[in-house]
């Protein structure tokens, strides 16, 4: 089974509060774009569950002031049932997204 729990554009910080649906492990499962506007910069998308960083996700930006698609991270997670907080925050300060930037975060159970 899955659920979206986030689908939605920039800026940065993204963060959504919900029900944790299981005391399994879980897959969070996040997708993303970013840009820069600095040439050669490492775009950098950092993930978290209740204020703990469950990893980030990185693009090198050859060029300046274009939109790319980041990897697909996929982390696991175990944790009780109950009320949780995700956040996607710019893992750099040279990290930008706007809101031509989509974001899509899922939990695989």
């Amino acid at each position: 089974m899955s659920q979206v729990v986030i689908r939605q554009a920039g800026p940065l910080p993204v963060k959504t509060s919900f029900m944790w649906p299981s005391s399994e492990s879980i897959i969070v499962a996040v997708s993303g774009s970013a840009w820069t506007q600095k040439p050669n910069t490492l775009l950098t998308l950092q993930v978290q569950v209740d204020g703990k960083v469950l990893g980030t996700i990185q693009q090198l930006a050859g060029t300046a002031v274009t939109h790319l698609a980041l990897p697909t991270g996929f982390f696991a997670v175990q944790r009780q049932i109950s009320q949780a907080v995700l956040t996607l925050t710019a893992g750099n300060d040279t990290t930008i997204a706007d809101g031509n930037d989509q974001f899509t975060v899922a939990l695989i159970f």
